[in-house]
């Protein structure tokens, strides 16, 4: 069909709308697409075809638009049964683009926990950063091209800053320190800039494919075009377990146009951690979705 403004998303993938989306797809897509987007809920096996999963390449084989316009007009077979349905007129616009921001999200943490990696690039969502006792200001103006770490705190010391990235701390919704605290964190030396927008902790557990309960001392880091590249887990904070999670690995095309969770990190003759950042400074992600130009 003729594009139209809504196909393609005013938003940036984000903290917020991917909470959003997440209630609504509880509320209108776990029925048939599973809790976790397997394809596996209740009423799957009721259906004319089974549902697909989306912890694989399907939303990177699809546009944006596309996605959009068959979540709001369903599916049918060549002879024209349904197979989906549409929810154009119980789903709005903006609900919809957070459903589909939330399967991003279920996408990610589905491929990490099959230990495979991400199926498709993920990139950071969008967030309000809060350093020190200043102003929140969006996280995209924050990093400013530099590279990010993401550090689950929840009640542990934050981290020393480290001149090779900005760290960004992450805490439980209802569990910020107060401006003060994290004041005073920056005149020692620690790392002081915390996302503030809520569901930030649980959209990062997601996206690692970490439940929010166990995600405490988690560690991601985001290359210097926003890209999330790698994870530790708890205790290694020495990154000599990092696992790459976009990665050339398996591609079929460019490098990093695929998913693909990379091995152990070669130690070579510097530490585990310049070792993983040499490696993906040398492959970036060059991804187009769905195979064109978007």
């Amino acid at each position: 069909t003729d594009a139209v403004p809504t196909s393609v998303p005013t938003t940036p993938f984000a903290v917020e709308t991917s909470a959003r989306g997440a209630a609504h797809y509880a509320r209108e897509c776990a029925a048939c697409h599973g809790d976790t987007g397997r394809g596996d809920g209740p009423r799957a096996g009721t259906l004319v075809h089974w549902p697909p999963t989306v912890v694989g390449p399907l939303l990177g084989h699809r546009l944006d638009g596309e996605l959009f316009w068959r979540v709001l007009h369903g599916m049918h077979t060549r002879d024209g049964a349904q197979t989906m349905p549409g929810f154009e007129g119980r789903l709005s616009d903006a609900q919809t683009w957070a459903i589909l921001d939330y399967l991003k999200v279920l996408a990610a943490g589905g491929g990490a926990q099959d230990g495979e990696g991400w199926p498709v690039p993920v990139a950071l969502p969008a967030l309000d950063v809060r350093c020190g006792d200043a102003p929140a200001v969006p996280l995209a103006s924050w990093r400013a091209g530099q590279r990010v770490r993401a550090v689950a705190v929840d009640g542990r010391a934050p981290p020393l800053e480290d001149p090779r990235w900005q760290t960004l701390l992450l805490f439980r919704d209802g569990a910020l320190p107060a401006p003060s605290e994290a004041a005073r964190w920056a005149a020692n030396g620690d790392a002081s800039c915390v996302a503030v927008s809520p569901g930030a902790w649980t959209a990062f557990a997601g996206i690692a494919g970490v439940n929010a309960q166990a995600f405490a001392g988690s560690q991601l880091i985001a290359d210097r075009n926003g890209w999330l590249r790698a994870e530790a887990k708890p205790g290694d904070p020495a990154w000599a377990n990092a696992a790459l999670l976009c990665t050339a690995a398996g591609a079929g095309g460019e490098r990093g146009e695929r998913g693909g969770r990379g091995g152990r990190v070669s130690r070579g003759r510097s530490d585990p951690l310049t070792s993983l950042l040499l490696r993906i400074d040398a492959e970036p992600v060059r991804y187009v979705k769905g195979g064109y130009v978007h």
